[in-house]
């Protein structure tokens, strides 16, 4: 129904190029494309470092379940963070650390990646990514040395970009054999170093993923402050009762939007219901006098006072999340925007704003103690060195 005029009007634009839509043909473009786009990763990916994002998921509302592991790249070309999916596969075994290992490098090897051009794995740091980090740098290191730029062309057949690439040139002595000194780095190059890992003997870096790490210190905040509990129930049940049906059209009349439900591992779904509800705060007479029920649920001035400073206390949070969703994001950006946050949430003088920042510095600990943090905040001209004493991160 709703294909059916789009298919008609490219075959009236473009009768030589039209295809029917059926089964058959949507699988075939699928795979076509899915076999072009692997083969651009493949490339883009050659001779590079890259650092992986593992995420899993298990989806209990389907029947049944279903287990789902996500895997993306990172890497830098021309000045710019390019990210990439590399795969979104169902899993029929366990979340083991040797089962992720099995799957990830499956997926890496299709697209042509060795487990030596791995740099970094980021994660939410579970017992089983810790050991898949564990079991993919025993692989790294046992397995075949990721060869500089020099040595790749010429293993791969690559020798346009040589410098000794004529055939007049291979019988000339003067030409000198190519070393990392005299090699002409060729475009895709450019930004590869061959260097150490930065006071690390592990090949792939772990590293925490700061994203996930922020909500985990939002979480255990709601949790360790009692005063929240209570009033958050009290918030649910009243945006239960305001999302009935026979309000609805009140709500439209009075310009007003419908509040939400949250989910409770999802901190940021409590503040949205918490501002959708404080939003209605000064039009719930008239909402009561559309439905007399509402007036048992109703919170009380004090209630209404805590609600608006809880929302207070969750919104640098909630800022900084969207922030690190940013596509290109530096390590340098992360630490500005994670102690922007912590100091903005510590001016607010209540007990959840203090248990966030206690909770984020708590968990930071661990979070910045990444050689990968270190290196960068050394290298980040924003920063000082006096900032890596502060945080702990040189001596």
């Amino acid at each position: 129904m709703l294909l059916g005029p789009i298919s008609s009007a490219l075959k009236e634009q473009h009768p030589e190029k039209w295809v029917a839509l059926n089964e058959r043909n949507a699988r075939r473009a699928i795979t076509e494309e899915a076999a072009r786009m692997r083969s651009f990763i493949s490339e883009e990916v050659r001779g590079r470092l890259i650092s992986i994002k593992l995420d899993c998921a298990e989806c209990a509302t389907l029947k049944g379940g279903r287990s789902m592991l996500g895997v993306n790249i990172q890497l830098v070309r021309d000045g710019r963070i390019i990210l990439r999916n590399l795969a979104v596969k169902q899993l029929f075994v366990r979340h083991t650390g040797e089962n992720l290992k099995r799957e990830v490098l499956s997926i890496l090897k299709r697209y042509g990646v060795s487990p030596r051009q791995l740099y970094s794995s980021t994660h939410d740091n579970a017992s089983n990514m810790l050991k898949f980090d564990e079991l993919v740098n025993e692989e790294a290191s046992e397995g075949a040395p990721v060869l500089p730029p020099w040595e790749a062309h010429v293993e791969e057949g690559h020798t346009e970009d040589l410098i000794f690439e004529s055939e007049e040139m291979e019988d000339d002595d003067s030409v000198m054999e190519p070393t990392a000194e005299n090699y002409e780095f060729p475009e895709w190059a450019q930004e590869i170093r061959f260097v150490e890992s930065p006071g690390t003997n592990d090949a792939v870096v772990s590293q925490r993923c700061g994203a996930h790490t922020l909500q985990l210190a939002i979480f255990d905040a709601l949790r360790s402050t009692p005063e929240c509990s209570g009033l958050l129930e009290n918030a649910r049940k009243l945006s239960a009762k305001l999302r009935v049906p026979s309000l609805l059209a009140t709500l439209q009349n009075l310009n007003k939007r419908r509040p939400t439900t949250d989910c409770d591992p999802r901190w940021n779904s409590t503040y949205l219901l918490i501002v959708r509800l404080l939003e209605l705060e000064d039009v719930m007479e008239q909402l009561i006098k559309a439905n007399p029920e509402l007036q048992k649920s109703n919170l009380d001035r004090d209630q209404w006072d805590q609600l608006r400073k809880m929302a207070d206390a969750l919104e640098p949070a909630k800022i900084a999340t969207i922030k690190l969703q940013s596509e290109q994001l530096v390590i340098g950006d992360f630490i500005k925007i994670w102690f922007r946050c912590k100091n903005d949430t510590g001016r607010i003088d209540t007990p959840l704003a203090k248990a966030i920042v206690e909770a984020m510095e708590s968990r930071e600990k661990v979070l910045l103690a990444s050689p990968c943090i270190a290196a960068a905040i050394y290298l980040d001209p924003r920063f000082q060195v006096s900032s890596l004493v502060n945080l702990g991160l040189l001596h």
